[in-house]
């Protein structure tokens, strides 16, 4: 899923670890953090690199409880019971609008920072799904 992501940064902007959460908010993180202090505040669920996602696998790229996240990866929230599954091209969508979502917000408040702080340039992210939906259920925020 790595390569459905690409992002034109056009500022100084220092770069971030960035975890896209279920509801679709985004958290940013600055310095490498290790995922079992951020897991300490949701229960049942792990944390993987979106390089890890393909349609029709399991999900890789799990962080273990010392593993950091780095700066400049993409990272998911998912409840502990997506391991147990292959993911669908229902679920990819459904992750792919997540980050499109979250993104574009994130970008929109970076925006209006930029304008009132007048050091800060916007960053382009753009997000193209590489695959054709059939089903019309979202099983990934479930």
């Amino acid at each position: 899923m790595g390569s459905c992501v690409s992002s034109n940064a056009t500022s100084s902007v220092p770069a971030t670890a960035k975890l896209i959460l279920m509801d679709g908010n985004i958290q940013e993180f600055s310095e490498e953090v290790r995922s079992q202090e951020i897991l300490r505040e949701y229960e049942g669920h792990f944390i993987c690199n979106s390089d890890g996602l393909y349609v029709g696998q399991n999900i890789s790229q799990v962080l273990g409880d010392d593993d950091r996240l780095q700066i400049g990866q993409l990272y998911f929230l998912l409840p502990q019971r997506k391991l147990q599954f292959l993911l669908t091209d229902t679920d990819m969508a459904s992750l792919l609008f997540k980050i499109s979502t979250a993104l574009s917000t994130h970008k929109n408040k970076a925006t209006k920072r930029s304008k009132l702080s007048c050091g800060f340039g916007k960053a382009q992210v753009q997000v193209q799904p590489l695959f054709a939906i059939h089903s019309q259920h979202d099983e990934c925020g479930k």
